[in-house]
């Protein structure tokens, strides 16, 4: 997965950030993200450093119309937290609805 990627919410921690409390994504609505074209890699929530909350009624679907590769619901890196409250629905032939890499 790469920042070439679709993604529905991407954000990513500044230089400055002191703590992955500084910069946050929650979501309390509906995300879909779906790649339209060829090529691998889509993902509905992307934080860098950061931490991601899909709430009770956050809901995030991600390649549910196509058949492409390495979907990811949730994506996180760098000490990001993921919490998960809400739906998240994943398609393609790699899925994850929840990916956190250590980089």
């Amino acid at each position: 997965m790469s920042l070439n990627s679709p993604i529905g919410i991407a954000i990513s921690a500044s230089g400055k950030s002191t703590s992955n409390n500084d910069t946050q994504i929650n979501n309390d609505g509906k995300i879909e993200a779906n790649r339209v074209g060829t090529g691998t890699g889509v993902a509905g929530l992307y934080i860098n450093y950061g931490k991601i909350h899909n709430q009770s009624n956050g809901s995030v679907e991600v390649e549910l119309t196509g058949g492409n590769n390495n979907a990811v619901g949730l994506f996180g890196t760098n000490g990001s937290e993921i919490t998960n409250d809400g739906t998240v629905k994943v398609g393609g032939k790699k899925i994850f609805w929840y990916f956190r890499a250590c980089l």
